[in-house]
């Protein structure tokens, strides 16, 4: 089981995907789903009667070497003292029984049946919290890419805004994961009283480093989702701008209109009255005969017109912020 291989008897090492595969078919099942994660631990348990734990007044002896082999898989000399593997306290009291934990390898013997399968639970538990936890870092880098707008096309600000607001609900149901599936799986004591069982919890926690892990990705999240909101405001701001900005040209459009109207009302008043200026015999849309009163009236519907379209383009919200942002 070191390098993921299982043995029956004379056939070909299997591995766990494929042994697993066939044991599901064996149940009419379908494995075309199944994928091993990476994140194990594995548990070896030894029989006390085993020479290299046999002392000379009978009780079981605690030699280091050869657990630290089992731990690291090999062999080879090191040097004392430069090793992550522990040796919890409550596992190594008794005279009787012996308990080493690292990160991906335990080995434990001479403990009852009770605290052996508790030990399962335990690294069973671990393991599930770590592999929440990469899931979690793997949805963060999601929603990263998703808040920075990496690989977005240009969006509509309102678009871009409800984006963002579905960015920043799940970054924050990440933070409930984080917080029901993986803190909660750091302490054992609350479930298991046993000394010897929260002194293994401890130790195999500490060693995967998974409260600094889970302190990491809280930051993590916390920081995209307050990004997420300050560009979702900054984003509405931009709107209301824009929407202000609209609603003043409107108001300028009805003061212009009412603008246009007052020469139009004179010039109508000017064909009204009998004067020498004004011949019945020729027809008021005669531009050669009124194209002075006719070139005012132009005049003054150019010179509104040009003053609405420069206050829409010069005072645009979005043309400063393009400006700015350039």
């Amino acid at each position: 089981m070191y390098y993921e291989q299982i043995e029956l008897g004379e056939s070909s090492p299997w591995s766990v995907n494929d042994y697993l595969c066939h044991a599901m078919e064996q149940l009419n099942l379908n494995c075309e789903d199944l994928t091993i994660e990476p994140d194990v631990h594995q548990l070896l348990f030894l029989a006390p009667t085993l020479p290299i734990f046999q002392s000379a007044d009978g009780s079981l002896k605690l030699d280091e070497a050869p657990l630290l082999n089992l731990i690291y898989r090999n062999t080879l000399p090191t040097r004392p003292g430069y090793r992550t593997a522990g040796f919890p306290p409550e596992l190594n009291r008794g005279m009787d029984c012996i308990g080493v934990v690292g990160s991906y390898v335990s080995v434990m013997g001479g403990h009852q049946d009770y605290v052996e399968n508790a030990c399962v639970i335990s690294a069973a538990s671990i393991v599930a919290a770590s592999t929440e936890l990469r899931e979690i870092h793997d949805q963060m880098g999601d929603q990263f890419r998703v808040v920075s707008g990496r690989g977005e096309t240009q969006m509509h600000p309102g678009e871009r805004r409800a984006q963002l607001a579905k960015s920043a609900k799940a970054l924050t149901l990440l933070e409930v994961k984080l917080r029901e599936f993986v803190e909660s799986q750091m302490d054992i004591g609350v479930w298991v009283p046993s000394l010897r069982i929260e002194d293994f919890h401890n130790q195999l926690v500490a060693s995967l480093r998974i409260p600094r892990r889970c302190e990491l990705a809280g930051q993590g999240l916390v920081r995209l989702e307050a990004i997420a909101q300050t560009e979702a405001r900054i984003l509405q701001s931009e709107e209301n701008a824009l929407n202000d900005h609209r609603r003043r040209v409107w108001a300028l459009a009805a003061g212009v209109t009412t603008t246009i109207a007052i020469p139009v009302t004179i010039a109508l008043a000017f064909f009204a009255i009998r004067s020498p200026e004004v011949s019945d015999k020729v027809p008021i849309f005669s531009l050669s005969h009124y194209w002075g009163i006719y070139l005012f009236l132009i005049g003054v519907v150019v010179l509104v017109g040009g003053v609405v379209a420069a206050y829409w383009f010069l005072a645009n919200p979005a043309r400063r912020s393009s400006d700015y942002h350039e």
